[in-house]
């Protein structure tokens, strides 16, 4: 099992048996909720490899093929770490681009998620 899959299953297993409550700081604490979509298709990644003429990191290849996106930790408030779908991936990658907020020579990052309302990216 790699790194990836035994870091999910094992978050899978404190979920399951409801190990979710959790504190951040301010002291905002609470039963944390957590959602893992099915994992993404191999046509998927094949075609955007296609399209963009890139390879997505193998560990974030490997978290893909696990589940595509997943929303974790997040409190009533609605904060937490939400990982993207591949499809909200490319949007919300194409999007920062056109905004400015990934200058063009850095145009090998990609917008993966947020946490806490600030993006997440890789490259």
């Amino acid at each position: 099992m790699n790194q990836i899959a035994a870091v999910i299953g094992g978050l899978q297993q404190k979920i399951n048996h409801g190990s979710t409550f959790i504190q951040r700081k301010y002291n905002e604490i609470g039963q944390a909720k957590f959602n893992f979509p099915e994992p993404v298709t191999a046509s998927s990644l094949a075609a955007f490899e296609a399209e963009f003429n890139q390879k997505l990191p193998s560990e974030y290849q490997t978290f893909l093929e696990l589940h595509d996106g997943a929303d974790l930790f997040i409190l009533d408030d609605g904060l937490g770490l939400v990982l993207y779908s591949l499809d909200k991936v490319i949007e919300s990658t194409i999007e920062a681009k056109e905004d400015g907020l990934i200058d063009e020579d850095f145009d090998y990052f990609w917008v993966i998620g947020e946490v806490n309302e600030g993006y997440l990216l890789i490259h």
